[in-house]
């Protein structure tokens, strides 16, 4: 049995094994990523998280530049190879003092961060869906991601997320659209959750220990 860890990873597999194949996405810990209840008061600072590492399949340029003239603030989670180029894309755009860059966070600490934050912007080119988009929707903040380069759709999260183009002035109209609604934060949020409840981490630990006793069965072994 072949199991990938979300449906484009799949596709990937030749035609002869693809009914061996079976998605089990990521289990992500109920204990731990439980809603975070954001909530945006009219006239406050919009609070961006966005976690992953920065490569050229997750540069976070476009999210940076959109922040010039908004009453915006971004937590950039990751490292990589872009960083010193990010750090400077911000100088550029005058943005500097709005965006926070943060090497890591302990799994266990990233929903203590969230919980200061009102929604997760995320700009990925490569397909699937991450972790951190799964998590920010475990923890019901509001997606904001661009639309897939290679999917007709946003696997998992595409019936819950505010979609905009990979460019700077589309993230900077979806930023505009929370700060000028601000009741929208924490009805966008209640989405991120509704949609996440499929895919939560006991779902997919049932998942993988029903394959695996059948595959106990298929080959005889007996606990």
């Amino acid at each position: 049995r072949i199991v990938a860890k979300y449906q484009a990873a799949a596709w990937t597999v030749p035609a002869r094994y693809q009914d061996k194949t079976e998605v089990i996405y990521n289990s992500i810990p109920a204990e731990l990523f439980t809603d975070v209840h954001p909530e945006l008061k009219a006239g406050e600072t919009l609070r961006i998280l966005s976690v992953g590492r920065q490569f050229q399949g997750k540069d976070p340029t476009p999210i940076i530049e959109a922040l010039a003239g908004l009453p915006a603030t971004l937590t950039l989670v990751g490292e990589g190879p872009l960083r010193n180029g990010l750090m400077q894309t911000a100088h550029r755009c005058g943005v500097s003092r709005q965006v926070r860059f943060v090497d890591r966070v302990l799994n266990s600490e990233l929903p203590i961060l969230a919980r200061g934050h009102h929604l997760f912007a995320m700009s990925m080119t490569s397909a699937g869906v991450c972790m951190p988009v799964l998590e920010a929707m475990a923890m019901g903040l509001p997606i904001v991601i661009n639309r897939p380069r290679w999917e007709t759709q946003r696997e998992v999260c595409d019936g819950c997320a505010f979609k905009v183009w990979n460019r700077a002035e589309s993230y900077r109209t979806a930023f505009r659209y929370f700060i000028n609604r601000s009741e929208q934060v924490a009805r966008w949020g209640q989405r991120s959750l509704a949609a996440f409840q499929p895919y939560n981490g006991q779902l997919m630990e049932q998942l993988e220990t029903t394959m695996m006793q059948q595959l106990l069965e298929t080959y005889g072994v007996r606990g």
